[in-house]
């Protein structure tokens, strides 16, 4: 099998989890950078230069320590516009506002009072601070960022939040979606993050539909950014979880379509990363796998690059690949 020719599913597991550090390193790196004077756009420019590869995470912290430095400045405006700053590169956005999303998320969550009163205002807050600091288009990759914040630092929220949320479908979509994102980088003590049942975990987290679907199109979303240099770990991954995607057509189109929305943001944010056409072009070597492999992430992420990506681009919806609609072409819905 192709996890017994690569050293094991332990093995694969154990690399997954050094992928796993070796993101959230590169995102520290970027978020604990200091404040020397630079606008943004040439801090990061210097970024991408010193770590090409893993630029995307080292970005996303620069937008996060962006944020935060306007928080405490009371000053959280127009984060990423010329005026604040600098000249931006086109292909830095998507890296960027998800940067400043986890920094107005958790801002925002840590002042909420208790209650649902207290979560509106939050909500209403948060919505607010997106509005003034994303791009056109760029909306829900900020908000997006309020349910990996809740899942990871406030997980008896998210319930909440789904309820307040409920007659906001984007929103709701893009709530379960950041949840899926913070869910794969959660600590696990007992097993690597491999030897999970990635169905069971779903089930227990989110309530069916589209909650459950956004869960796991976030969390396909971050197993594929994490791995993308090692392709067998999500090849083991398929083969662990085949018969569930199977009988779950539902479920089997959320990871697609979160497999798939990943690849077309990273080749937005890192076009040149040789590890992308490595990826799209790798094929296991059992062939039980390699057709799995072919119809859930192959075959969709050849649509994502081809169909998908171009359209958001031109309609200015990059967006939009923050949450998983049923379908690759959401939509225009409340967020802005």
């Amino acid at each position: 099998m192709e996890s017994r020719a690569s050293g094991g599913e332990g093995g694969l597991a154990w690399a997954e989890r050094a992928n796993q550090l070796a993101a959230f390193g590169l995102f520290q790196r970027g978020a604990r950078r200091s404040a020397d004077g630079r606008p943004l756009g040439r801090q990061v420019a210097a970024a991408r230069a010193a770590a090409p590869e893993g630029a995307p995470w080292l970005v996303e912290g620069l937008g996060f320590a962006h944020a935060e430095a306007a928080l405490r400045a009371g000053e959280a405006r127009g984060l990423l516009s010329a005026e604040r700053a600098g000249d931006l590169a086109a292909d830095c956005l998507i890296a960027l506002h998800a940067g400043v999303g986890l920094a107005l998320a958790r801002h925002v969550l840590a002042q909420a009072a208790p209650g649902a009163a207290g979560l509106d205002r939050a909500v209403r807050r948060f919505a607010g601070l997106c509005g003034d600091n994303a791009r056109p288009g760029f909306a829900p990759a900020v908000f997006e960022s309020l349910g990996l914040v809740a899942r990871l630092l406030h997980p008896r929220v998210l319930a909440p939040l789904d309820r307040r949320l409920a007659g906001e479908p984007e929103r709701l979509a893009c709530l379960w979606h950041g949840a899926g994102r913070g869910l794969y980088f959660l600590p696990r003590r007992r097993h690597p993050p491999l030897a999970e049942r990635l169905g069971d975990v779903v089930e227990r987290e989110a309530p069916p539909g589209l909650a459950r679907a956004n869960l796991l199109a976030g969390l396909a979303w971050a197993l594929t950014l994490v791995n993308l240099g090692r392709p067998p770990v999500m090849a083991a991954l398929l083969r662990l979880q085949a018969r569930r995607l199977a009988a779950e057509p539902g479920l089997a189109g959320a990871f697609a379509g979160g497999v798939s929305s990943a690849v077309a943001a990273w080749s937005d944010m890192a076009r040149d990363d040789l590890r992308l056409p490595a990826f799209l072009g790798y094929r296991p070597g059992d062939r039980e796998v390699a057709d799995l492999w072919e119809v859930w992430i192959a075959a969709p992420c050849r649509a994502a690059l081809a169909e998908t990506y171009p359209d958001l681009v031109r309609r200015e919806r990059l967006g939009d690949l923050f949450f998983f609609a049923g379908t690759r072409t959401p939509s225009a819905g409340q967020i802005r």
